[in-house]
């Protein structure tokens, strides 16, 4: 398939185009992505190479987290970009029906859940895979990264690709059954406490991976778990659950504020003026509280702590840094999109591609 140029893809496409462009770009995504993490995972080993049981169980969690993100990414860029337009639909395809309200918080989650469990054996499978070919030899950079794309890259790709079609098929189909819902409730409760929740989650299986086999409670040796070590890479933990969280709830809230679905307790408070917007003053506030919280984990930690008082600082401050990104995401796109302050997707003017 030829690289698509970049007025192709502000071009409308048929549904199967507009998949299989998407596809691509996400085989490029997910090469990258698993260069990244492979690259991080042996800077912070032992002479940078990992046990097979290591690399096996990274492996695993990296294809579970990735499918789990990827799933709900998927699915409202679909949504997003075929409400905006930039989908076509065409005779060879069949409306989809739905029993249920696929953008229920149960329909959402439940997706990603049964997604993830299919990613956790696919990616177990591959890493006991692992664990017999290298044999008690250790695994570096070359391993990983292969290993990753593997499990994590191939998994996210395929997943996204079914998540992504879903949300097509909901914007084009607009089921019955779907409802508006509070804001405040939508952002807070059924968005960013569940993604909080998966963030925590993921953060402190990588942070056991990273720490279990430290020495803890001793005050010399070459790797001793310490306060310094824990919160070592702290700025990179907060900004990547940053990015990750304000995209997927930013996306979220304004795809469904474009489907009318999202109703505003107060109007006059919540939404904005459509010639300014709510602007970044939100995640102004919440780079404070991330540090507010760093503050605390780190008054809180010990200067020596075990293995689980290290994972539990992690996952919270993860978690904590993923829910109030990602409540704050949601609001401020649903409200710039109802009042007509944003594009459904940036860069994107139907009028330029009508020529």
């Amino acid at each position: 398939m030829k690289r698509p140029s970049r007025r192709q893809l502000l071009r409308p496409l048929p549904v199967r185009d507009y998949l299989r462009v998407n596809m691509l770009f996400a085989a490029i995504i997910e090469i990258v992505q698993a260069a990244l993490f492979a690259g991080i995972a042996a800077s912070r080993a032992d002479a940078h190479r990992l046990t097979a049981t290591q690399t096996a169980v990274f492996i695993a969690i990296s294809a579970v987290f990735a499918v789990g993100i990827g799933s709900v990414i998927g699915f409202y860029s679909g949504l997003s970009e075929a409400s905006a337009g930039l989908v076509l639909t065409d005779d060879a395809r069949r409306p989809q029906t739905f029993k249920s309200d696929p953008l229920s918080p149960r329909a959402i989650w439940g997706r990603l859940a049964a997604a993830a469990l299919v990613a956790a054996a696919w990616g177990t499978g591959l890493g006991m895979l692992v664990v017999a070919v290298l044999n008690g030899r250790q695994a570096g950079f070359a391993v990983l990264f292969v290993g990753l794309l593997v499990a994590g890259g191939a998994a996210s790709a395929v997943n996204g690709l079914l998540s992504r079609a879903t949300g097509v098929a909901v914007a084009l189909d607009r089921p019955d059954t779907v409802r508006p819902r509070p804001v405040r409730r939508r952002a807070w409760r059924q968005f960013a406490l569940p993604l909080a929740a998966l963030v925590a989650l993921v953060n402190g299986s990588l942070t056991w991976l990273l720490f279990h086999d430290y020495a803890v409670g001793a005050e010399l040796g070459p790797r001793v778990l310490t306060e310094q070590q824990v919160l070592a890479d702290v700025l990179v933990l907060v900004l990547l659950n940053t990015l990750v969280s304000a995209f997927i709830c930013g996306r979220a809230g304004r795809a469904e504020a474009a489907m009318k679905l999202v109703t505003f307790e107060d109007a006059t408070a919540q939404i904005p003026d459509a010639k300014s917007g709510f602007g970044i003053q939100a995640f102004v506030y919440t780079a404070v509280v991330a540090l507010l919280v760093t503050s605390l984990v780190r008054f809180l930690l010990p200067s020596l702590p075990n293995l689980w008082e290290a994972i539990a600082a992690r996952a919270f401050l993860a978690g904590s840094t993923a829910f109030v990104v990602g409540g704050f995401a949601y609001v401020r796109g649903a409200a710039n999109m109802t009042a007509g302050a944003q594009r459904l997707v940036p860069r994107y003017r139907p009028a330029e591609v009508a020529r």
